[in-house]
């Protein structure tokens, strides 16, 4: 007599280190993308804050260009002037320089005692 063992049917041990490899390789593939969409996004997020200052400092450039003037003041005692306006621009190679009198200064603190003046 051939007994069936029907009821003793379960999964043998390769079959489970089969399964175990699987899942293994398929959480290492899956960790692997979501960690190159962290690193990607880390380099986008790092690029975008460069040109955000980038963008804000052409924006006060502009702003305090477009403020700038020349005084045709003089005093009556040349030794009483403490400044003079002027806009005077340099040329020093790789790092020029550009200095002028505007009227863009930003107060930052309410009723303070601060000139306009920049």
């Amino acid at each position: 007599m051939i007994r069936r063992r029907t009821a003793d049917r379960g999964m043998t041990l390769l079959e489970v280190l089969v399964s175990v490899a699987i899942l293994a390789l398929v959480s290492t593939l899956i960790y692997g993308a979501f960690d190159g969409m962290q690193r990607a996004r880390n380099g986008i997020e790092r690029i975008d804050d460069r040109y955000h200052q980038g963008r804000q400092a052409m924006s006060r450039m502009s702003r305090e260009l477009q403020a700038a003037f020349l005084s045709l003041q003089q005093p009556q005692l040349y030794t009483a002037a403490l400044r003079t306006t002027l806009f005077l621009g340099t040329d020093s190679g790789q790092n020029d320089r550009v200095d002028f009198t505007s009227f863009s200064h930003r107060r930052l603190l309410r009723n303070v005692h601060e000139s306009d003046q920049n």
